[in-house]
């Protein structure tokens, strides 16, 4: 088949021809070769939208950023609720009280309010074994 049919005739009359002599018409999407001028264009085109494409991804990372120090401190608190509930303690800080058994040669911390910090309870090491004036006291009952 030729490259190029009827390229003399007029373009009515080629289309004539085509409509007349094809043994299928369909439409469909397809490729046309472009012409010197319409390929400067569209590298004009793509250079324009490659700019455009710069500043949008620019702004896109600035948003980002700004989104990601919106989102810091609720994944923090997220993670310290999603602990607490998954572990049934939440943590403070403050004044513990140690006391040492002797006996089951455990220690055990109470906060101010006297409560025992069940997850500080632990076997008592040597060093805490040396007998301190407290544990003398609570021996014996008496402070002299």
């Amino acid at each position: 088949m030729d490259k190029y049919i009827l390229q003399n005739e007029s373009p009515e009359a080629r289309l004539r021809y085509l409509e007349d002599s094809a043994d299928q018409i369909i439409e469909d999407k397809y490729y046309q070769r472009l012409s010197k001028e319409e390929l400067t264009m569209k590298k004009a085109e793509f250079t324009a939208n490659a700019l455009k494409v710069d500043d949008v991804e620019k702004e896109k990372k600035e948003k980002m950023d700004e989104f990601k120090e919106r989102l810091k401190p609720l994944k923090v608190t997220h993670k310290t609720l999603s602990t607490e509930i998954r572990t049934g303690f939440v943590e403070k800080e403050g004044r513990l009280y140690k006391f040492i058994d002797d006996k089951t040669r455990m220690v055990f911390f109470y906060d101010e309010s006297g409560e025992l910090i069940e997850t500080k309870t632990r076997p008592a090491d040597s060093d805490e074994m040396q007998n301190t004036i407290q544990m003398s006291i609570r021996k014996t009952g008496t402070e002299n």
